[in-house]
């Protein structure tokens, strides 16, 4: 089967190269095309966002929006390279229509905006405690916030490694520290931490090891969370053993918040109504908060096409 692809890429890169009009600008890139997304106003690169469109052959949908993932997996890290600018495909929408076909399947994502925590009294009496008392080295905090501050997986992990680093560094007599493993081990637990760091004389293969050295996650990493299994374990750690008592909450849902926010998806079939266009771009002008609401299109059930498509 035949499936035109359109996937929404948000970036601070204004696409500059002009392809077919003075007022579209795209590229092409082994048969992926770039355009920036639609303005209506007379500034062009009013939206920070890109529209990639490809045409695949595939025995399904899923498989076809498989090989354009592939494809922008390759493609994004080093327009982000080159263009020096912020740029992510992974939590945006995507809409896949067959060429056969009157209906089309959209996964749609949208911004929820961020959702703070309450600082309470605990709080309060945590920070307290941490300004008086000089238990934990202040790099841990360094490294901490600029790890909750962050909110690329690969970067943020990185830096949470460091901080757990700087509570298990013992001074030497060279001067150069070593680490505590058994300390290390208390506060992870001894599943993440052989994850991460292996067993003596056998690390090559721990996920640190292979991150610092070059080697990006495979298949098999995906299995944990490791950003979240950190998270908690430190905040357990500073409880139990630090503070001595619960000062912070340890069960808080998508801890580390940042401005960036949360999103909702959802996955659907829809068709058009009344000549409206079944494309990415005039879909989410309408489904700004949800895909229930909308004027021009059909929400149709998922279970009858899923299997045909």
């Amino acid at each position: 089967m035949s499936y035109r692809l359109e996937h929404r890429i948000h970036t601070l890169a204004q696409n500059c190269i002009d392809g077919t009009s003075a007022s579209r600008y795209a590229f092409t890139v082994e048969d992926v095309t770039f355009s920036q997304w639609p303005a209506g106003g007379t500034n062009p690169w009013e939206h920070q966002y890109w529209l990639a469109t490809a045409d695949i052959k595939a025995a399904d949908y899923m498989t076809a929006w498989r090989i354009l993932r592939s494809k922008l997996i390759r493609f994004v890290p080093r327009i982000a390279l080159v263009s020096q600018c912020y740029i992510e495909f992974l939590g945006q929408p995507v809409l896949i229509k067959r060429d056969d076909q009157d209906v089309a399947f959209i996964h749609w994502i949208g911004e929820d905006g961020p959702n703070g925590l309450p600082f309470m009294e605990r709080e309060r009496k945590a920070l307290e405690f941490l300004l008086r008392e000089n238990e934990l080295p202040e790099e841990f905090f360094y490294y901490w916030n600029d790890a909750t501050n962050c909110d690329g997986y690969a970067s943020k992990l990185l830096l949470m490694l460091s901080a757990v680093e700087t509570l298990v560094a013992t001074p030497t007599e060279s001067g150069l520290p070593c680490k505590d493993y058994d300390k290390m081990e208390l506060i992870l637990g001894s599943g993440v931490k052989k994850a991460l760091w292996g067993e003596k004389g056998m690390s090559g293969d721990a996920l640190r090891n292979r991150l610092v050295h070059g080697e990006y996650f495979d298949a098999e990493d995906g299995s944990i969370d490791y950003v979240e299994a950190i998270h908690r374990r430190v905040i357990h750690y500073l409880n139990e053993v630090v503070f001595k008592e619960r000062l912070i909450e340890e069960e808080t849902v998508t801890p580390q918040r940042h401005p960036s926010g949360s999103r909702s998806q959802t996955r659907a079939f829809i068709r058009a109504l009344e000549g409206a266009s079944l494309n990415l771009v005039n879909v989410l002008a309408e489904a700004t908060e949800d895909i229930d609401n909308m004027t021009s299109y059909e929400v149709l059930s998922f279970d009858d096409f899923q299997p045909l498509y």
